[in-house]
């Protein structure tokens, strides 16, 4: 399983600048309050990563913690689609639900366009009580395949 911590040494070996947030409690989805004991997390701020499956691929979806898809749109980009299963996420991509990582998950991306206004992405990153705030640009240096497109 991938985790805080192995993320967190990634970014540190590669010299990426980020900042940790850490939760009084663990959480499955994006928070919508500013409770990290860091006191650094910002709601507006907050981004998921949801992995999704068509007949032939996966995708990345990222956008924002608040927003939910728009199935007619997301379906004239990939065709028919579902939401990975638990038992993929942890077991193909190595993650828990809410806490997948899109700066340590090789996938082609669909980033909302909402998303690519913000400029503080807050991630998950690996571990329902942990998270990063990165600067959007640097995050999106990061990944190396993706579109942006509106997907609520």
């Amino acid at each position: 399983m991938k985790t805080f911590q192995s993320i967190k040494q990634k970014l540190v070996k590669n010299r990426i600048i980020f900042n940790e947030i850490t939760f009084p409690n663990k959480a499955v989805s994006a928070r919508t309050e500013a409770i990290s004991l860091t006191n650094n997390y910002n709601p507006k701020n907050a981004i998921k990563t949801l992995v999704v499956k068509t007949k032939n691929s996966y995708y990345g979806l990222i956008m924002r913690g608040s927003d939910l898809i728009d199935d007619k749109k997301l379906k004239k980009y990939i065709g028919k689609w579902s939401i990975v299963n638990t038992q993929t996420l942890k077991e193909r991509f190595g993650f828990l639900p809410g806490c997948v990582c899109p700066l340590d998950l090789d996938l082609p991306y669909l980033i909302d366009v909402k998303v690519n206004k913000l400029e503080v992405w807050s991630i998950g990153a690996g571990d329902p009580k942990k998270g990063i705030n990165i600067q959007k640009d640097i995050a999106i240096s990061l990944i190396n395949n993706f579109h942006v497109v509106s997907l609520t």
